[in-house]
């Protein structure tokens, strides 16, 4: 027939064909699906939408991607099937309707030579074998990348399923090639499991056209209808949202809140955006399209997969700039780059707090920091200074907001009625700024309360967004820990530079064989000049020995050019912890035994005795001493306690949540990053499926039990057994615990570890061994702590362990228990408060974990300190 009168080519019907449709299957079929009841004009559409979606992914300008084929376009035509067809040497050169029109030619002519849908695809496939089907348990060449006939066959049909679901035949005819841009592809999106990467199709010499990348990804392509108007295929049969979410203005629509232009795109292909299934294929398409541009780009991050923490790190930079770069989502910030602003009070005649203010201003723009470098320590590995960073970023975030109250009240007391902005001497407002700090921090009123708060917020936290080698670091070593406070003079008053070489005090010091020498050095040059120590019998008060002995010292080291240990290189750092003087008061008194100048250096003995004795809390003095307390502090100093009103108290138990803040995209890209690493195939470099969708967090077959909760498609539970969420954690909520933990997991075996966990609450607590006296702590619906976080982690790595779970004691000792400082804990990373329990550790300051015979698996607060802490690397096992 002349293929020229026809419209349309799928999903929907084709308009100027007729006839009856056929569901008849070859013989030996038993096993293999059906193709969809409908007639020829539908049956038409359906199969040439699910032939260019196992194809290419409906891309029109596809290529092989292999120099041995020369397979491009929708259908993947090679050159010499081609030939020059309407005027255009390749398939690619062709406009999407001559593609079409070839294609439909094509069809049409094997379907009257076999009657048989699947006969089309096999003969579509190989060129000759679609009378052959006892030869489609084989592939027809290039079997090191193509499927058997029987595969392809099956993924071609279960795509058809696919449409014909999405498009029954009561549908309207959608024309096909439907551009959605450069490169263009009809927006129906494949069946994501058992599509083929458009940018990877292989080869099937002779054939008419080429197959999917690998065997793998064919024959799961197989979906049915679930009363939805968009696909549910396998794993993915979610109701529609009620009611719809967003559709309106600029909110975004459906589960993915789409931009008003991709939600077009949905329904100009007959698509529902608030399908879950449907936008869920559109968007997991969109993405691998984007992915291919952005992994093309020489800058973009590079990474592998299960690689270390840079990998990871750089994997999820890599999905953020693939999610903002794809342009279908809404960005939810209301206004990028605008400070945060304190809401409107509850009531007009009863303004908030500054308290209120300060946390609400300080946790809003800390939380919309993507990638936060709080510096918490620093030291020496080799010739390279190493920084250790706050991994939780709850904790993070309380940390800045705490330093933010402790800052402005220690400075100002938050007292306005004083407050001069024309002042050009002196600091205003309530964290006092200079009239130079002001303009930086873009305040032009420093005595107005909620811009001199916004504006310190933004000037501050802007430093605390760039990795710390990235910051200066001329004044010393420590320098980048200050990090935006550098900005705010009042915040480490003169105790600046000092701090920037030496670090913080530390609880303890322990001197290295160099420090020791270098004391021991400078007490032997010291001693012959230090006569007036020699009347010191006992340490000075601590009155006395800062104003008297302090002075008498420094005149010596000036006079005979000494220089004094706390200021040597080797023993800088940490000169002003505790033990630090003690240590040289004792090397003071073993030499004082030999000496000719025993007095004297007894005497100094006593004079370091007293600096130890005096090195206690005290008041910080405003402008001298820092008051970013404890982290900044170079001694210590008493914590200045800022007051939290009572209208205070629900923004303070916000910290660490991002709950009423407006996010950029390129935050909530990490959210979607993980979500989709269930939907996309392409997640990772090794092309596995990981994320919150790989697992759907059910029952597991070790022996686990099932799960007696509702999960959600994400995997994470939408409920808690009762009194299993507590101090704090039943307001936040089971799920958004879950997808906050799962969002933050170090690895992807931690996110299915941490769901794991999330949906066995309320087991029932024992240490037994023994089944004949009863149930054992391996048994369904009962652990104790060990064999708890073990078994979510042997549902998230098969095989970790065979028999009887770890205990505590043995599990830190496992190859695949990895120990790190208690400060780089992530969300499923386990934590031993003591040498004999476990928890893991989730978002938002909790912990899961079961720990006594009275009561069950539970969510409480987490530990702020640990014996042990440790994350499990799989590819140690």
């Amino acid at each position: 027939m002349d293929v020229s009168n026809t419209r349309g080519a799928g999903p929907g019907p084709v308009e100027g064909v007729s006839g009856p449709g056929s569901t008849a299957v070859v013989p030996g079929s038993e096993g293999h699906e059906r193709p969809p009841e409908g007639n020829f004009s539908q049956q038409l559409g359906w199969f040439l939408w699910a032939l260019r979606m196992h194809e290419s992914n409906g891309d029109y300008q596809a290529n092989a991607g292999t120099s041995a084929s020369t397979a491009c376009g929708a259908y993947q035509y090679i050159g010499s099937t081609w030939n020059n067809y309407e005027g255009y040497a390749t398939a690619c050169d062709a406009p999407p309707p001559i593609q079409d029109k070839r294609a439909k030619r094509d069809i049409i002519a094997k379907w009257n030579q076999f009657g048989k849908w699947q006969q089309v695809a096999a003969q579509h496939f190989t060129g000759s074998w679609g009378n052959q089907p006892e030869r489609w348990n084989d592939c027809p060449a290039a079997c090191d990348f193509n499927p058997t006939v029987w595969e392809y066959v099956d993924g071609v049909i279960g795509k058809m399923r696919s449409a014909a679901a999405a498009r029954p035949p009561s549908g309207n005819m959608q024309p096909a090639s439907f551009r959605t841009g450069d490169g263009g592809a009809t927006i129906l999106p494949a069946d994501v499991p058992g599509a083929a990467p458009a940018d990877v199709p292989g080869a099937a010499p002779g054939g008419d056209a080429e197959a999917p990348p690998t065997a793998s990804n064919a024959n799961t392509g197989s979906s049915t209808a679930d009363g939805g108007t968009g696909l549910s295929a396998a794993g993915c049969a979610v109701p529609n949202p009620d009611p719809e979410i967003g559709g309106e203005d600029d909110q975004g629509s459906g589960p993915y809140l789409l931009t008003p232009a991709a939600a077009a795109q949905m329904r100009g292909g007959g698509l529902d955006p608030q399908d879950p299934c449907s936008s869920s294929f559109f968007v997991a398409r969109e993405l691998v399209k984007t992915a291919r541009r952005v992994h093309a780009d020489p800058e973009s991050p590079e990474w592998k997969s299960h690689g270390d923490e840079q990998d990871q790190e750089n994997a999820r930079k890599y999905w953020s700039m693939v999610i903002e770069t794809s342009g279908i989502f809404m960005d939810r910030s209301g206004a990028p780059g605008e400070a945060c602003a304190v809401p409107p009070p509850d009531d007009p005649e009863e303004p908030w707090s500054i308290s209120f203010k300060i946390i609400s201003v300080w946790r809003c723009e800390a939380t919309r920091i993507q990638d936060l470098y709080l510096v918490t320590d620093g030291e020496y590995e080799g010739e390279e200074f190493k920084y250790t960073i706050q991994e939780d970023r709850a904790a993070a975030i309380q940390t800045l907001v705490n330093e933010a109250l402790s800052v402005s009240y220690g400075a100002s007391k938050w007292k306005t009625e004083d407050c001069d902005n024309a002042d050009e001497e002196e600091p205003q407002g309530i964290f006092p700024m200079t009239k130079d700090e002001a303009e930086e921090a873009e305040v032009t009123d420093r005595c107005d309360v909620e811009s001199n708060i916004a504006g310190a917020a933004k000037m501050v936290l802007a430093v605390e967004k760039t990795p710390p080698k990235d910051r200066p670091d001329e004044l010393g070593v420590f320098q980048p820990m200050i990090g935006g406070w550098e900005k705010l003079g009042i915040a480490m008053g003169t105790d600046l530079d000092l701090f920037a070489l030496i670090g913080p005090g530390r609880n303890g010091y322990e001197a290295t064989d160099e420090c020791t020498q270098v004391m021991t050095q400078f007490l032997t040059d010291a001693a012959p000049h230090a006569t007036e120590f020699a009347e010191l019998t006992e340490p000075p008060s601590m009155e006395t020995v800062y104003s008297e002995w302090r002075p008498k010292l420094d005149a010596v080291e000036e006079a005979h050019g000494l220089t004094n240990p706390s200021n040597d290189p080797a023993c800088r750092i940490g000169s002003w912890a505790p033990g630090f003087n003690n240590t040289v008061a004792q090397i003071a008194s073993g030499l004082a035994g030999d000496s000719p100048h025993s007095a004297n250096l007894s005497g100094l003995s006593k004079y370091y005795q007293g600096r130890e004795d005096a090195n206690t809390e005290t008041p910080p003095v405003v402008g001298e001493d820092t008051l970013v307390i404890p982290r900044l502090a170079l001694r210590p100093l008493k914590p200045i306690g800022a007051p939290v009103a009572a209208d205070a108290g629900q923004a303070w138990s916000q910290l660490g949540s991002n709950e009423g803040v407006t996010l950029p995209l390129s935050q909530v890209a990490v959210e979607y990053a993980w979500f989709f690493g269930g939907v996309i195939p392409p997640f990772n470099s090794a092309g596995k499926l990981i994320g919150s969708l790989e697992n759907g967090g059910g029952g597991t077959s070790d022996g686990s039990g099932p799960v007696q909760v509702e999960v959600g498609p994400d995997g994470c539970p939408k409920e808690a057994p009762r009194n299993t969420l507590r101090e704090g954690a039943a307001e936040i909520g089971i799920n958004k615990l879950c997808v906050d933990s799962v969002a933050q997991a170090r690895t992807p075996e931690a996110a299915k570890a941490i769901k794991w966990a999330l949906t066995h609450l309320g087991w029932s607590y024992t240490m037994n061994t023994e089944p004949s006296k009863g149930p054992t702590r391996n048994d369904p619906e009962w652990a104790d702590c060990s064999s708890f976080v073990s078994r979510a982690y042997r549902s998230a790595i098969p095989g970790l362990y065979s028999g009887n779970a770890p205990t505590t004691e043995t599990l830190r000792t496992h190859s695949w228990t990895t120990k790190i400082p208690f400060s780089q804990l992530k969300p499923g990373d386990l934590v031993e408060p003591n040498s004999g329990h476990v928890a893991m550790q989730l978002a938002n300051g909790y912990k899961v974990h079961t720990n006594t015979g009275s009561d069950v698996s539970r969510v409480e607060r987490a530990y702020s300190s640990a014996f042990w802490s440790g994350w499990v690397n799989a590819n140690n096992r």
